[in-house]
């Protein structure tokens, strides 16, 4: 006797419950810090679908690569406060990791990348690089900020005058009421090597 259809209709229905279904959940899968190009980095790093613990985990795990993905990060800004703003918190992860491994290979290129150019503006990003970045992340490694940055400095003129110059702006970014706390907490931060000295 041929089967009622609601059995062969409860059969597919149970059949079509086990298939696999794409998922819907965030991406996790996350490029290798070590081997992934700076763009793929930085591109995971600002992606909000993914989930946050990863995207920090990356983060630290890029700072021996500090200054490549860093300046893919910031490659494009366009001269937006908003949009410098949602990527100042992963610039900072990543050049705090970098000043947490005091490591000469990683901080000083990421040092030389966040310096303005000649006649250049200090960016809010570059305040919080140097600041939050090279100066608090050597010091949380128990080392002296301007003992590490002297030597840089005084090997190369150029590097000398443009850090010098970018100095008295980090210092009235300090001061500036108008200013963000990250602004100005990133800009005293960076001041203060030299400050000390």
């Amino acid at each position: 006797m041929p089967l009622p259809f609601r059995h062969f209709a409860g059969a597919l229905l149970v059949s079509a419950c086990l298939l696999p279904v794409p998922s819907l959940a965030q991406p996790s899968d996350l490029p290798d810090a070590r081997v992934a190009s700076p763009v793929d980095i930085a591109a995971a790093l600002l992606d909000e679908r993914r989930p946050q613990k990863a995207r920090e985990d990356l983060a630290r795990d890029a700072g021996a690569r500090a200054a490549a993905v860093v300046q893919a990060l910031v490659a494009g800004l366009p001269d937006d406060e908003d949009e410098e703003y949602r990527r100042i918190p992963w610039i900072w992860r990543v050049a705090v990791a970098a000043g947490r491994a005091n490591d000469e290979a990683a901080l000083l290129p990421l040092f030389d990348a966040s310096l303005p150019g000649d006649d250049e503006p200090l960016r809010d990003w570059q305040a919080v690089v140097l600041g939050g970045g090279v100066v608090m992340g050597v010091s949380q490694a128990g080392a002296w900020p301007h003992r590490v940055l002297a030597p840089w400095l005084e090997a190369d003129a150029a590097r000398l005058r443009r850090e010098t110059a970018a100095l008295e702006r980090r210092f009235d970014m300090a001061m500036e009421q108008s200013g963000t706390v990250t602004q100005r907490v990133g800009a005293l931060e960076a001041s203060l090597p030299r400050v000390l000295e």
